[in-house]
């Protein structure tokens, strides 16, 4: 079967548990993801994009999973990407770092919202260079810091709100645009 198909995610959590009932070879070359507006995803696992675009309209919760495959990722506006990987998320330049590991292009819109969600000391990435509104809920002692993968501190606009559940938030001595 060869036709292009789409899976529209509402509240669901993806265990990439596949079951095939005759012998063959599953495959997602043609298979384009969304996540809806309103709803809620979260990776329990490695996810891999067999080609077509995945697009964040809802809510994706990465954890410390990785997206990667040779599609395009797009996180659109009023849409929510939880950010839980060490490496934060990051332009295609930077190669397979952060949660978002795509080999197409990497969308991060300004007007979406970002939440760092880490166990572990994280970056924001180079992926991060602005939130409509972005939370800090980082439970390890280092929190996060403004930087991208060379250790350099990035510019991070936030247009609506910037909230600090737990942790810190280290902006490395870049200054901070808070809009009002």
């Amino acid at each position: 079967y060869s036709a292009n198909n789409t899976f529209a995610f509402d509240n669901i959590a993806i265990n990439r548990t596949f079951s095939l009932v005759a012998p063959g070879t599953m495959n997602n070359t043609k298979i384009q993801y969304t996540v809806n507006a309103n709803a809620i995803v979260t990776l329990n696992t490695n996810f891999t994009n067999g080609g077509a675009p995945f697009n964040v309209n809802g809510t994706l919760y990465c954890q410390d999973k990785v997206l990667d495959g040779t599609g395009v990722f797009n996180v659109n506006a009023g849409a929510t990407l939880g950010v839980g990987h060490a490496d934060g998320i990051t332009l295609l330049a930077d190669g397979a770092l952060g949660n978002i590991q795509v080999t197409g292009t990497r969308s991060y819109l300004a007007t979406a919202n970002y939440i760092y969600t880490g166990s572990l000391a994280q970056i924001t990435g180079s992926g991060l260079i602005g939130a409509n509104n972005l939370t800090i809920d980082n439970s390890s002692v280092a929190g996060v810091t403004q930087a991208n993968a060379a250790n350099t501190a990035t510019t991070v606009s936030v247009g609506g709100t910037l909230t600090l559940t737990d942790g810190t938030y280290d902006i490395g001595g870049i200054a901070g645009q808070l809009n009002t």
